[in-house]
């Protein structure tokens, strides 16, 4: 497959932005997966708090 290569000013312009906007989607997709692992590590360590006391769950 043959290398894009602009050969305006106007498109060279606009291959640039668009160079851009798909690493805002990368860094986008990178920052929604770091989140959703953030959130299962929160969860867990609420649920963590919440643990009930013995070692079937309950007493007596």
């Amino acid at each position: 497959m043959r290398k894009f290569r602009p050969k305006t000013a106007a498109d060279r312009l606009r291959f640039a932005r668009l160079e851009r906007l798909i690493g805002a989607c990368g860094q986008a997709a990178a920052a929604a997966q770091w989140l959703a692992a953030e959130q299962a590590r929160s969860r867990a360590r609420l649920a963590a708090l919440f643990v009930p006391p013995g070692p079937s769950g309950g007493e007596g």
